[in-house]
């Protein structure tokens, strides 16, 4: 099925789904088909790259290459280095309660 989309009587075709999947190569097909289903539904796509950061963190794995892994998913470069860098604010918050959210951020960005 294709779907269109028509501004001022000028129609452009978008391919369906089934028709883009198979022009895919097996990476990006299965990049694309978490970003498809976990679209769909916010709170377990937010559970889901939060549980990806974090345990990335946890095994030292460099914000660099957790963002280059991200934008293979589609994700913004900025936009993942920013998620990265508040997921480590808050691990620096879970094990130091004590200190403030702009040290905790310092901690682990620097």
């Amino acid at each position: 099925m294709r779907k269109y989309l028509c501004v001022s009587e000028k129609c452009r075709i978008f391919a369906s789904e089934k028709e883009t999947n198979n022009k895919l190569t097996p990476k990006t097909r299965k990049g694309t088909e978490i970003m498809k289903t976990t679209a769909n539904n916010f709170e377990t796509f937010k559970a889901n790259l939060y549980n990806f950061i974090s345990e990335a963190i946890k095994k030292n794995i460099s914000g660099s290459i957790i963002a280059d892994t991200l934008e293979g998913f589609g994700i913004n470069r900025e936009a993942a280095l920013t998620a990265i860098a508040m997921v480590g604010t808050k691990l620096n918050l879970e094990a130091n309660p004590s200190m403030t959210r702009q040290e905790a951020f310092k901690a682990y960005a620097f």
